[in-house]
């Protein structure tokens, strides 16, 4: 199925109430489109769009007509230049728009050396990427423009899923959460979690696509969709603000100390896509449960069986659940090195 999730608005803040008899705080979905993001965006399609596969170019929609179409003639320009003669074509580089203020100076809160290890020479030169973003901003005078009066929709359905009571539930949990959403309506190719922020354990910035086939012109209702795509990321990224700050810990006591961290994210991500097809299952029915775990890596598979054997409804916290699951992963990664 593909995956079309829009998201889109300033600062959007959507809580809900718990509906358990133990009260619960809200969490908050922010949900904004960042013009230096966009800017960077620009650049990174003018430099890319005409050698890449048609179904990963934009989707022909209303942002594009705005906001891409009327640039065209700025494909010489240094920033773009450089995208196209590098050798760093990540997807997401346009998230690198976070890390300045408008007036592309580089932000204090930003980890240089996951910026680094992630993004190559603009990880390690941001000083000129930044100057070469305030020179494509001068020439072009970008400004994004478009509005998308959609969004109450989705809202009102994240409101009335009450994604906290559920997840709360499950992690049996009070902790106050926010979910920053960047939307990014001109990326067709990925989602990615932003991690070289510096916020708390509580908050997490994700940016999100936006999705056709072949690049075509998606109907507007297709715009900003609650789907079960839009409902599993949400759920997903939600579940790592729980999970996340005790899987170091964890991941050490039933893996041992690790020099290699893409394991390390591995395991992190295998348990977080079984819990979600978990939580999935609880809410939405065990037939929708199964259907979304069936695509998942086997290592989450073998959590959510794990899930599945545990008695929920009793007075176990989350912590002793997740030795299960952390020892279920270690011993079935070490039946398949047998």
């Amino acid at each position: 199925m593909l995956w079309k999730r829009i998201f889109f608005g300033l600062l959007i803040s959507v809580f809900w109430q718990c509906s358990s008899p133990a009260k619960r705080p809200n969490t908050s979905v922010e949900i904004e489109i960042d013009e230096n993001v966009q800017l960077l965006r620009l650049a990174y399609n003018l430099a890319l769009e005409d050698s890449i596969e048609p179904y990963l170019r934009p989707c022909r929609n209303r942002f594009y007509e705005l906001n891409h179409i009327p640039y065209l003639k700025f494909k010489q320009h240094p920033l773009v230049k450089t995208i196209r003669e590098g050798d760093v074509w990540n997807a997401d580089l346009p998230v690198l728009g976070l890390c300045f203020t408008d007036d592309f100076i580089l932000k204090e809160n930003v980890d240089q050396d996951i910026l680094k290890s992630q993004y190559g020479w603009y990880g390690a030169n941001l000083d000129s990427l930044g100057q070469l973003l305030a020179s494509f901003k001068k020439q072009t005078r970008f400004s994004w423009k478009g509005d998308l009066p959609e969004k109450e929709k989705l809202l009102d359905s994240i409101r009335s899923n009450k994604l906290h009571d559920k997840l709360g539930v499950f992690f049996k949990s009070n902790k106050e959460i926010v979910l920053n959403i960047c939307f990014d309506p001109l990326n067709n190719v990925t989602n990615k979690a932003i991690m070289f922020l510096d916020i708390s354990g509580a908050e997490r910035t994700i940016l999100l696509g936006s999705f056709c086939e072949e690049a075509l012109f998606p109907e507007n209702d297709s715009i900003l969709p609650w789907d079960e795509d839009t409902r599993r990321i949400i759920i997903h990224e939600m579940s790592h603000l729980y999970v996340d700050p005790i899987f170091p810990e964890m991941f050490e006591t039933y893996f041992g100390k690790s020099d290699d961290p893409s394991f390390e994210y591995e395991m992190n991500e295998a348990l977080v896509r079984g819990i979600t097809s978990f939580i999935i299952r609880q809410n939405y029915g065990v037939e929708e449960g199964d259907k979304d775990i069936s695509w998942q890596p086997e290592a989450s598979k073998q959590v959510y069986e794990a899930l599945k054997g545990i008695n929920h409804t009793s007075h176990v916290g989350f912590t002793d659940i997740y030795s299960i699951l952390m020892l279920r992963l270690r011993d079935s990664i070490a039946g398949n090195r047998e």
